[in-house]
């Protein structure tokens, strides 16, 4: 590849290799033939003079490269030729090789490998205490209600044998959904579990039936706790044997509930779809068991079911045993050695009487369970990690003919262009941009002078180094000049011009300034008419290039290679503006004091002339100043301190870096920086622009970008950066109709232009963004917020050398944007560690070590730690900052006997920094700060209640000098202005309705927020194709396994039997589909949730706002579902078609579903987990499952359970419909035997104390449980918090 480039000596060539080889197409330069000429300069083809870039991309000189192409020119080369020929070659043998090579599978023998993966099973069923509490809490808690519910039980009657019988059921069902709540865990283990069998790490059998057997335990426990408290409560037989029977009964009904779950997750391998299928299932199998519907009333096409669900032999094996027993009443008194009630009801419900059935039973259970472990077997063999279909493309450009792909990606890849259109191909990188000063009028005159644009010097680099070294004067840049027309550089302008620039890029701070306070910077005097400068051309692409990129260090903070400054007259602002073919960078309005003021009228309301988004933002200075934190361990009095007196300044137009052996505190400092701290104590001084922070407003102007990427998994980049842009920015500044052309700005910054309509996905096997792409995406959410001072937690961490250098070059240009940018950043690599400007060094406990000017290749950072005596010298070809972590570890500490912490105290550049920090303190104290709001001490802020100063007053009264640096940071030239006084950032009269904006804690009003919540929840649910294709599937399986099991009996009304099927299709009607909804809705809410509290400490919404979103969005879909549910079902079951009584049955159908949907969001979003969540709904749903009314009659409940007779909307639903339904058909009569008959509406009445004129205020009464369940959710979306910081 000699026409690729060269590997920079300084850089690591393995840092360097991943970059040549990047997804994202780079351009690379090739030797220029001597026949062909330069674009522009005697080029014969037209194209070229017209910068068309395909045209200068294929035939003057310029190529791109994707990965895909360089595997394709490494396999034609000489020795990707050779080594295709070496593997075409048998393989090589040797006669001693089985010797020495392994013949085994896995890497471990059968019993060792066995036995590591029991053991580490054991570890994690260990550590998960709360799982195995909420299972526990569940079982005893229907056992519990079962003890009291059905206490001492007579045996003289048939109503006897159908109360026992109801026990049996109820303890069958809940052993079986004790399965649900290890369903999600099992899911989320999957992805370890296919990485770990790819790898031979074990067999899948190994781990299936390590899965299995590590929930015996737990099974056991609840078997044996459930079976001590109910049998011997209700009133069973008591004999040993019968009791032993029981208690194996639950033990193999709790098995099979594991085996039956682990091999549905195996097979769906998602969690919402687990539950779903789960819920279907266990509404067939207690269907078919027996008890709902006698076996001899089961349909001929259902009763292989019957014969085939282990719970319908689990049912019978109890009932035989129990019903079997000499404790029963004969049936007829007369003759007491006849048949008794027990054999009597099994002969009546068609269940086989001979004892052979009870072993038949637990068999049948034991060997479909280990059938069930050998199909999860099979499952974990042969099924991979599930693949998004609609995800699209894992890189970002697959195909090297995707011209249109290339087009939009271009203005990032080219290298910069002067104004006469050359193209600058000097090997270093170096170009001439040219420098536009106008001004309106008749007469305008355009003075040109070159500004220098390039990479960054390798230190052999004579451009380089004149470029940053402290050359005063025009000489050196007259020598600067010399060396670019040396290399050909062509020079825009005169030679005095041109050197006046570049002196002003190399002038340091006079010698009387601190090294490290920012200088003033003069703006041009005022002037009728205000002055523009303007770089033209292509040099926007100078500060979004490729890695190790041209950029531009300029004079002022927020000027930067493709920004546009434009100085009001008389206020000495400079607005920073943008256009659709420059870097990308925002544009900001900059005062006197560093303050934004307000920016000139635009040409176009949001926008300029050129297309571009004006937007301001204000230029933060944050200072702090003996900044402790405590936390309090749980279970210790003692309080743990992780940060100690921590000083600093933070800056516009610099890049800062905190770092620290691990366990410093930097993600510590960031957070209690930002007041992203949920607990503990913050002791010290907090500054922004002056005044004390005031968190409320500071979340407003901050942008704090998670390492952990968590973003909606259903939209695309294109609507996550427009849902922050409209939320976090008022429609004051940011109109609907410029959001989108602001957003694709903010995408060309962080080069996410390609990945504009692609779904982000959830990463991973299951399709999406890839990793780096979700790190630029976190980026550009928070760029779009138009933050002033962006914060940024390990952006680099877990990405490759190519991959971290697009996410840097993308916080780069956000530097360049004249912004403050905090980044914790752990070990970077040498190219990585040259993008910042400043560092904060912290040591373990929190005490710092270093704060200030890195210098150039990080200069003054090594001579400082160079100086300190028994420090490990530094070699030219180390890496700084591994260097630095290195000889500042404790270890190396310990062995030098010193603190590094009081050899910083005790320095100059210790001094010189606490200088600098004081300027920014402006005289204020620790208590004076407290007195005036500053932090509260809980990590947030208090807020001030004194009315703030304007900033646009200051920045006008300070005669147009903007408080700005005067040469480069790194060289300790400070970045940007500070408010001097004691302004309140608060309130800034930035001019129109931004100053009220600014007070508000929200950028949008109330109604605003939902509509935009609204919407993207609306979305999320149509592209969620898992999820509500999942629903709307099982409610129509689940329809028509009930129309087929009750066909035709709605209307057969003249037998109790015949109620009775009425009653018992209603019945699960309205319990399993509403359930499912209940279980499959948990996982969305917890997906969602972790979204919610990153875009809650954003400030995006209130926390009401997204609960009631999120109840809104649930309401179509679950509307369509009944519908398809309902129309299924009643024509199946053929209940009376007169349109009343139908829409009667929808209506509370719909509620139903829209209840259980709702409880499941409300459980899911007041418990901290999944586990906890599914076992408080199961115990819930067990509890209305008992006491609807269905298994226990209203006049059979005991008193002390009569509120869970009516606290209980299952109750309300059966009401509605059996009342709707019959509680009007007076004309028809039930037979009651013996002669004796009744209407139906009279038997409904008097047997379940059903009164028709109820059916109204039942809609009332369910409407109320919605409401309470949509206040639980409300109440644990706003009150409770389980994130913890």
């Amino acid at each position: 590849m000699d026409r690729g480039r060269r590997c920079c000596l300084s850089s690591d060539p393995w840092d360097w290799l991943p970059c040549r080889g990047s997804r994202l197409r780079i351009s690379y330069r090739r030797s220029w033939p001597a026949r062909r000429t330069r674009p522009g300069t005697g080029c014969r083809r037209r194209r070229c003079r017209r910068h068309c870039h395909r045209h200068r991309r294929r035939h003057c000189g310029r190529d791109e490269i994707s990965s895909k192409r360089m595997r394709r020119v490494f396999d034609e080369s000489e020795i990707g030729q050779e080594m295709a020929a070496k593997l075409a070659e048998p393989p090589y043998t040797h006669p001693l090789q089985g010797l020495s090579l392994r013949k085994e599978q896995n890497g471990a023998r059968t019993v060792n490998m066995w036995l590591t993966v029991l053991r580490r099973e054991a570890v994690l069923a260990s550590r998960n205490k709360a799982f195995f509490a909420a299972g526990l809490f569940q079982v005893l808690l229907t056992g519990f209600l079962l003890s009291t519910a059905f206490v001492r039980l007579k045996h003289n009657s048939t109503n006897d044998a159908n109360l026992f019988m109801s026990v049996m059921f109820f303890s069958l069902m809940t052993l079986f959904m004790t399965g649900f709540n290890f369903g999600p865990i099992y899911c989320n283990r999957l992805p370890v579990y296919y990485k770990q069998r790819d790898h031979r790490f074990y067999s899948p059998a190994a781990y299936a039936v390590a899965s299995v057997v590590m929930r015996l335990p737990e099974v056991v426990v609840q078997s044996v706790s459930y079976s001590v408290m109910v049998y011997f409560s209700v009133g069973f037989t008591m004999e040993g044997g019968r009791f032993l029977l029981f208690l194996l009964n639950m033990l193999l009904a709790g098995l099979n509930s594991v085996t039956t779950f682990t091999l549905l997750s195996s097979i769906m391998r998602n969690e919402s779809a687990t539950q779903g299928i789960g819920a279907v299932f266990l509404m067939v199998s207690t269907l078919v068991c027996g008890f709902p519907i006698a076996p001899g009333s089961i349909p001929g096409w259902w009763i292989w079911m019957y014969w085939l669900m282990p719970m319908g032999w689990g049912f019978r094996s109890l009932v035989v045993s129990e019903l079997t027993s000499n404790a029963w009443a004969p049936l007829d008194p007369k003759h007491p050695d006849g048949i008794t009630v027990g054999l009597a009801t099994l002969k009546l419900r068609a269940i086989p009487s001979d004892f052979k059935w009870v072993w038949a039973g637990y068999g049948m259970v034991a060997g479909m369970s280990l059938l069930q472990v050998g199909l999860q077997v099979l499952a974990l063999t042969y099924l991979g990690p599930l693949r998004s279909s609609s995800a699209g493309p894992e890189y970002e450009h697959e195909d090297d003919t995707d011209e249109h792909a290339v087009g939009r990606t271009s203005r990032h890849l080219e290298a910069p262009t002067t104004a006469n259109g050359n193209d600058n191909d000097n090997v270093n990188g170096f170009g001439a941009v040219q420098l536009s000063t106008s001004t309106s009028g008749a007469a305008a005159a355009t003075v040109t002078t070159p500004v220098l644009v390039g990479r960054r010097s390798t230190g052999n680099d004579k451009v380089g180094a004149a470029i940053f070294r402290k050359d005063t004067g025009t000489a050196a840049a007259t020598d600067l000049l010399a060396e670019l027309r040396s290399r050909g550089v062509p020079a825009a302008t005169s030679t005095s011009t041109a050197a006046s620039t570049a002196t002003q890029l190399v002038t340091p701070p006079p010698p009387s300034v601190h090294p490290l306070a920012p200088q003033a910077w003069s703006a041009p005097p005022p002037s009728p008419a205000p002055a523009t400068f303007a770089l033209s051309g292509e040099a926007g692409a100078a500060s979004g290039g490729i890695y190790g990129s041209l950029w531009a260090r300029p004079a002022s903070p927020p000027a930067a290679a493709g920004v546009q400054q434009t100085t009001a007259a008389g206020n000495g602002a400079v607005a920073v503006n943008i256009g659709i073919g420059g870097s990308g960078v925002t544009p900001a309005l900059w005062g006197s004091a560093g303050a934004a003021i307000a920016p000139p009228p635009p040409p176009s309301r949001g926008g300029d002339a050129n297309g571009g988004q004006v937007l301001a933002f204000r230029p933060v200075v944050m200072a702090f100043r003996d900044v402790s934190y405590f936390v309090r361990p749980s279970g210790d009095k003692k309080e743990l301190q992780l940060l100690d007196k921590v000083s600093g300044v933070f800056r516009p137009g610099v890049l800062t870096s905190l770092m620290g052996a691990s366990g410093a505190g930097k993600t510590t400092l960031m957070d209690v920086l930002a007041g992203r701290k949920t607990g503990g104590r913050v002791e010290g001084l907090q500054l922004v622009d002056g005044a004390p922070k005031r968190q409320a407003a500071f979340t407003r102007l901050m942008g704090y970008v998670e390492e952990l990427d968590v973003h909606n998994p259903q939209a695309t980049v294109e609507e996550a950066l427009l849902f922050s842009a409209r939320l976090r920015v008022s429609s004051e500044l940011l109109p609907a109709a410029n959001a989108k052309a602001f957003v694709r700005h903010m995408m060309e910054v962080v080069e996410l232009g390609p990945l504009a309509h692609r779904l982000i996905g959830w990463g991973g096997p299951s399709g999406g963004l890839s990793t780096e792409a979700r790190k630029r995406l976190t980026i550009a959410v928070e760029l779009v917020a138009n933050p002033s001072i962006v914060f940024m937690d390990e952006p680099t961490t877990g990405l490759d050398a190519r991959a971290a250098g697009l996410v840097m070059r993308a916080v780069r240009n956000t530097v360049a944007t004249g912004r403050t940018v905090v980044c914790t950043i752990h070990q970077p690599n040498r190219d990585i560690m040259d993008n910042f400007d400043e560092l904060l060094l912290l040591k373990p406990g929190g005490r710092t070590i270093f704060f200030g000017a890195l210098g150039e290749k990080q200069t003054s950072l090594v001579s400082y730690l160079s100086s300190i005596s028994g420090v490990g010298r530094y070699e030219p070809h180390m890496n700084p900052a591994e260097w630095m972590l290195e000889v500042t570890s404790p270890a190396a500490e310990a062995g030098l006997g010193l603190d590094f912490a009081q050899v910083w105290e005790a320095s100059q550049q210790a001094r010189a920094a606490n200088q600098l920090i004081e300027e920014h303190c402006g005289g204020y104290s620790s208590a004076t700060a407290a007195n005036r709001g500053g932090c509260d001490g809980g990590g947030n802020a208090a807020a001030s209640k004194r009315p703030a100063a304007a900033a646009a007053a200051a920045a006008a009264g300070n005669g147009g000098k903007v408080a700005a640096a005067d040469g480069d940071v790194e060289a300790g030239g400070g970045g940007g202005g500070a408010l001097k006084g004691n302004q309140d950032f608060e309130v800034d009269k930035v001019g129109g309705n931004e100053a009220a904006n600014e007070t508000r804690r929200y950028a949008q009003l109330t109604h605003v927020q939902l509509w935009l919540v609204l919407h993207r929840a609306l979305v999320s649910h149509c592209r969620n194709t898992t999820y509500n294709g999942m629903r709307f599937t099982i409610a129509f399986a689940l329809a028509w396994i009930l129309g087929s099991l009750y066909w035709g009996r709605g209307m057969k009304r003249n037998s109790i039997v015949g109620l009775m099927d009425i009653m018992g299709a209603i019945f699960s009607g309205v319990l399993f589909l509403p359930m499912t909804n209940l279980m499959m809705v948990m996982p969305q809410v917890m997906a969602e949730r972790a979204v919610f509290y990153r875009e809650k400490a954003s400030g995006m919404y209130r926390p009401a706002v997204f609960a009631a979103a999120q109840g809104l969005a649930e309401m179509p879909f679950v509307f369509l579902e009944s519908i398809l549910y309902v129309v299924i079902m009643y024509c199946t079951i053929h209940f009376e078609f007169t349109s009343e009584k139908a829409l009667w049955f929808w209506l509370y159908i719909w509620f139903a579903l829209m209840i259980c949907t709702f409880m499941g969001m409300g459980f899911m979003s007041m418990t901290p987990n999944m586990p906890a969540a599914i076992a408080s709904g199961s115990a819930l749903v067990l509890l209305w499952n008992l006491f609807c009314g269905f298994l226990i009659y209203r006049k059979d409940i005991k008193p002390w359970y009569l509120w869970a007779y009516y606290g209980n909307p299952i109750t309300y639903i059966i009401y509605g419909c059996v009342t709707t339904q019959m509680g009007d058909v007076w004309d028809e009569h039930v037979d009651l035997g013996n002669g004796a008959a009744m209407p139906v509406a009279a038997y409904v009445r008097d047997t379940f104390n059903y009164e028709y004129s109820m059916r109204g205020w039942i809609v009332l009464i369910l409407i109320g449980f919605m409401a309470v369940f949509r206040a639980a959710t409300y109440l644990g979306i706003t009150r409770f918090s389980y994130q913890s910081r």
